[in-house]
């Protein structure tokens, strides 16, 4: 039945109408065709515009919300003075990837005769989910039920059953983690890029609500990860559940040897500090920078007194200015001696570092409120020469190691509630966390390019930048930048 215009000026051009005789409601809808991933050519489809009732043209707001994504594209077009994908191809072109990723890496292990919802769509919806920060298999169930028919968008043939958390439950428990990690190399590849003075962060985590049980690792009794972060990219290169067998100073050296870090510089705290940690860093082309401790105890002593007893002419120092934040009045002062200085077996015993440097970090900070004062002295040992075009390279690595916690860790926590996971399965919790931390790559991407292309006039905070994923639309048009897709 066809609009009449006069009538109903409001109504968008191109609708038609149905009415519902029984209820005295009028249905405005269009009619389109778009391309089915599935059968490779166009498909009728029918979208609501909105109703007609007692006279009164009522505007659908899923419709309206459609239209608002179709003008920002345009805007992105227009800003960016090219070509940009429809949001449909973008669509077409993340299904693909997700089933690509599934059937090479051969990710799906349940009984064939038992899968009610083939592992494509529970992956997508999963990941179209932590972008908004809910990972948990209700969440991700509720997100794929509340946008269904955007997923019958890209996935013609899904059951009519309704999703279940127990079907998303079964579906990243019986994923290999092994076989996930590739699906996650897959995604954060075109995130890192290998940057001029790039830094690459190494540190452990807990999971603190989850259980090991009887397992107990080191008198902890929750699961640990060793993660490995480029600070640049601001992307989790890689990350290994912690076995009860093992502990951060096997992990770590092992997780090096297996990624490209050629030319960066690897900062980790002095857990650490170990001979095969260092050796897997210089053995992959990189420089390293390691808090020195007392778990170290000859070369830690020897640092010490060789900057108690060394002439000035030797040290190199350096002053950071002084810095307002987190309540506190901060400045640090850096002293560089050449690693040239120590002894012949400590030299042996630590590859690179007789042409590299020894820091002292001297840190003085007040509290703006209270005015207590504290002071704490650092030792370092790097693969850098001490000269004065490093020294605020090897400074700044030493000051930045801590986006590894801030920009990491405690984005995990915040955002994504990683700390409070109740999980006792270490598959399913190895998925779920390398889901979250998938997330946090795109959703950092994403905030990026948002501001670069011009869309926000400042660079969104991750919290705003998640919320404007709960659009389906939004959340394909993240994963399609991410890809380079668009």
């Amino acid at each position: 039945m066809k609009v009449d215009y006069e009538k109903y000026p409001q109504i968008p051009e191109n609708c038609q109408l149905n009415v519902n005789r029984t209820t005295g409601i009028t249905q405005v809808f269009r009619q389109y065709r778009v391309l089915d991933p599935q059968k490779g050519k166009k498909v009728l489809k029918r979208e609501s515009v909105g109703t007609i009732k007692n006279g009164v043209f009522k505007l659908s707001q899923r419709w309206a919300a459609l239209q608002t994504n179709q003008k920002l594209t345009a805007e992105i077009n227009r800003l960016k003075g090219g070509t940009l994908e429809p949001t449909q191809q973008a669509m077409v072109d993340n299904v693909v990837k997700v089933k690509t990723s599934v059937s090479e890496h051969q990710m799906e292990s349940r009984q064939k005769n038992k899968i009610t919802y083939l592992l494509d769509p529970i992956l997508l919806a999963g990941l179209m989910s932590a972008l908004t920060g809910q990972t948990e298999s209700t969440q991700i169930a509720g997100y794929f039920n509340t946008h269904r028919s955007f997923f019958e968008r890209c996935f013609p043939d899904l059951p009519k059953q309704v999703l279940t958390h127990d079907i998303v439950y079964r579906a990243f428990l019986k994923i290999s983690p092994e076989k996930f990690d590739r699906f996650y190399q897959d995604w954060i590849k075109p995130l890192v890029h290998h940057t001029n003075k790039r830094q690459v962060a190494a540190d452990g985590q807990a999971v603190r609500a989850s259980k090991r049980g009887l397992h107990r690792h080191a008198g902890v009794d929750s699961y640990l990860f060793m993660n490995v972060y480029d600070v640049n990219s601001k992307v989790c290169l890689a990350h290994k559940l912690i076995d009860q067998k093992t502990n951060e100073i096997s992990v770590g050296p092992k997780m090096l040897s297996a990624l490209d870090i050629h030319g960066a510089i690897v900062t980790a705290d002095a857990m650490s500090c170990q001979v095969d940690f260092v050796n897997a860093v210089i053995g992959a082309g990189a420089d390293f920078c390691l808090s020195l401790k007392g778990n170290q105890d000859k070369s830690f002593e020897e640092v010490c007194s060789l900057f108690v007893s060394t002439h000035s002419s030797q040290i190199l120092t350096l002053s950071d200015g002084i810095e307002l934040d987190h309540g506190r009045i901060e400045q640090r002062h850096y002293r560089f001696i050449s690693g040239r200085l120590l002894s012949k077996p400590i030299k042996q015993k630590w590859t690179g570092l007789a042409d590299g440097s020894l820091v002292e970090v001297a840190s003085y900070s007040q509290n703006k409120k209270g005015g207590q004062q504290t002071s704490e002295v650092r030792y370092y040992i790097c693969s850098l020469p001490p000269d004065s075009e490093l020294a605020n390279d090897i400074a700044w690595a030493i000051r930045n190691h801590w986006a590894i916690e801030n920009n990491l860790h405690g984005a995990l926590d915040v955002n994504f509630k990683q700390d409070g996971i109740q999980a006792k399965d270490s598959r399913y919790l190895t998925n779920r966390v390398a889901l979250n931390k998938l997330a946090l790559s795109l959703i950092e991407d994403y905030r990026f390019k948002l501001w670069n292309s011009g869309l926000c006039k400042e660079m969104p905070s991750v919290k705003a930048t998640m919320q404007r994923a709960t659009n389906p639309l939004l959340a394909m048009q993240c994963l399609a930048w991410a890809q380079a897709l668009t």
